[in-house]
């Protein structure tokens, strides 16, 4: 428990053994214990471990799949984690409003947790799209963070050029978020603009990442460009 290299596998059970009570039954008990397991998990390594969405994200489909009753408290108190989460991990904010300044390391774990919780309260909203104006955060909040990341980048050009910038995520968050949010609204064309404005300049300082020009193609391909 103390060792700051602590392995996922044993913890990671531990949401397993929960969700298995919720394949047996699905009661608002099994449902909350299966939703209290996935947070501590998270509490422990989202801050650390890039992969911990990946890690508990077969578990929040089997979440969102069981019956709305059970899962609604659930899912409310999962996404007032996440919301908790963000407000905490944010770096933008404390940098322009309070002075702080934190070192690289710290920046980097504030990164790893706030990417964490913008997948959460998405993959979540998904299901819950009645909750999407309570808990859906500001896509320009997300893109703030990612100009707050681009400070993480090597300071050599040759390499800066080689490596993925940690915060590219951020991009494709905020653009999926855009996209999703205005796809029903008349400021869609708009929204898909913004987009492929987000993606240029996210490829501009991370050139290999595939992902990221994946999702320029499809934008481009939208605006008929």
């Amino acid at each position: 428990e103390g060792s700051s290299f602590q392995y996922r596998g044993p913890h990671l059970m531990n949401v397993e053994i929960a969700i298995e009570k919720v394949r047996k039954s699905a009661t608002n008990e099994a449902v909350q214990g299966a939703a209290a397991a996935i947070q501590r998990y998270a509490e422990m390594f989202a801050y650390r471990a890039a992969c911990t969405f990946t890690d508990v994200e077969q578990y929040l489909n089997m979440l969102i799949r069981t019956n709305e009753e059970a899962t609604m408290n659930a899912t409310v108190s999962l996404l007032e984690f996440a919301e908790t989460l963000r407000q905490n991990s944010t770096v933008a904010n404390c940098s322009s409003e309070l002075g702080e300044t934190i070192g690289s390391k710290e920046h980097r774990s504030r990164l790893c947790a706030y990417i964490f919780s913008i997948k959460l309260t998405h993959k979540l909203l998904s299901a819950r799209k009645d909750l999407v104006d309570r808990f859906l955060p500001d896509w320009a909040e997300i893109v703030n963070e990612w100009k707050a990341s681009l400070s993480l980048s090597p300071s050599n050009e040759e390499e800066k050029a080689q490596q993925l910038q940690p915060g590219d995520d951020l991009i494709l968050l905020a653009v999926q978020q855009l996209l999703y949010s205005d796809s029903s609204s008349n400021s869609y064309s708009s929204a898909k603009f913004v987009s492929a404005v987000l993606l240029e300049s996210a490829i501009e300082h991370s050139p290999d990442n595939a992902y990221l020009k994946f999702a320029a193609m499809d934008v481009y391909h939208q605006l008929d460009a």
